[in-house]
């Protein structure tokens, strides 16, 4: 019996040391997060915070499980820029703006669901935080109001999280959004 507790503790700590070291190779967490406002005119703004300047790429868009792609509800939108930015940035969905300009037009999204926010950078390696929101809860800011993701509370993994609900999510002034550091 001992021997087979020894067999069996051997095999979870090398299934425990492998896979720590693969999933140690994958992406890593670019010190940037994104949120969304709306503007005067309620159309929304992206608000990236990239304080080591590493995004030059946001994407936005419906998860694939929704159906096909209608031409009257665009599914992503993907926003580019030549150079990263090093800062706070505010980025109209829409039209691009301050350096960011859409791959294709952009027209305004009117499907239902949950649009998902990711960033990346040039280096296929780095990766930002992202935000989900949907339609309702755009119309439920106010121009300088950022949602964001907050960090799961403990015991819940971000895989968890992010597709449980949306109390993980807040709406701060953005000025609470930038921190000092970023600015």
């Amino acid at each position: 019996m001992t021997g087979g507790i020894r067999s069996l503790a051997l095999l979870l700590a090398t299934i425990t040391c492998t896979t720590t070291m693969l999933t140690a190779c994958g992406p890593y967490d670019a010190n940037a997060q994104v949120g969304i406002t709306v503007d005067e005119t309620g159309s929304p703004v992206l608000v990236l915070q990239d304080c080591d300047g590493e995004i030059d790429e946001v994407t936005v868009g419906l998860p694939k499980t929704l159906g096909p792609v209608r031409t009257d509800h665009p599914r992503t939108i993907t926003l580019t820029r030549k150079k990263p930015a090093k800062g706070i940035t505010r980025i109209p969905l829409y039209a691009g703006g301050n350096g960011w300009a859409p791959l294709e037009p952009a027209t305004p999204f009117k499907a239902v669901g949950d649009y998902h926010v990711s960033t990346s950078g040039s280096n296929p390696e780095s990766r930002g935080g992202g935000v989900i929101f949907s339609l309702a809860d755009l119309k439920t800011l106010k121009p300088g109001q950022v949602r964001h993701h907050i960090p799961a509370p403990p015991g819940v993994t971000y895989a968890t999280a992010r597709f449980v609900s949306s109390d993980y999510y807040w709406v701060s002034p953005g000025d609470d959004f930038a921190p000092e550091a970023c600015r």
